[in-house]
């Protein structure tokens, strides 16, 4: 994953920044990854939404990956306080020296973490505005992207420009339509002395939690 790019002067939480630095994760993609997770129609087990920070090389070593989950953990706890006071406010702001680009790798962010969610994929109105994430993070064939009457969009970068700007309402409509519902979780809550998420085959009181 890339550096970190948002400013962090900006932000409302500060401390995550030197966090996500000691993971080497860019900030706009872990910040929209985590606001989908923490936004979803159920609460995911840990061992799901781990996956593609464990999975990198850079935590091959079961000591860098018990490591790694412990700030995961407080980075994903932290984000989930911040979008319960005010979700909109998660997105990078766009005023940066690399606003744009810093929305453009939230909307990546929020795509890969929304879609772990199976229900998620089944609600038409929720895949809608995935579907204008992955527009802005330029994950979508420009040919696909069509104006609300099916016609081609002459000027795509103005309306680029225009859905990054409505991104932050549409983050709080989609924390508030799932959190308007009951959240079950998709697995039991995993006790300490469970084996731990890392995979180090420990129990968890004796090597993450």
């Amino acid at each position: 994953m890339s550096a970190p790019t948002v400013s962090a002067a900006s932000h409302p939480l500060d401390p995550l920044f030197e966090l996500f630095g000691e993971l080497d994760v860019n900030l706009g993609w872990a910040f929209g990854y985590f606001a989908a997770l923490q936004s979803g129609p159920t609460v995911l087990p840990s061992t799901e939404w781990l996956k593609p920070f464990l999975e990198s090389e850079q935590y091959a070593s079961l000591k860098d990956q018990a490591a790694a989950v412990r700030l995961l953990v407080t980075a994903y706890e932290a984000i989930g306080q911040q979008m319960a006071t005010a979700p909109e406010t998660i997105v990078p702001p766009m005023d940066g020296p690399e606003g744009a680009q810093d929305v453009e790798d939230f909307c990546s962010g929020y795509v890969d973490g929304a879609t772990i969610h199976t229900q998620w994929l089944e609600d038409e109105e929720a895949n809608v505005l995935l579907f204008v994430f992955a527009a802005v993070a330029r994950e979508i064939d420009e040919d696909e992207i069509r104006a609300a009457d099916d016609q081609p969009i002459e000027d795509l970068e103005a309306w680029r420009t225009l859905q990054r700007e409505k991104v932050p309402e549409h983050v709080g409509a989609l924390y508030r339509k799932w959190r308007g519902k009951a959240r079950p979780a998709t697995a039991a809550k995993v006790g300490r002395n469970d084996p731990c998420a890392c995979g180090s085959g420990k129990k968890r009181k004796k090597c993450c939690g």
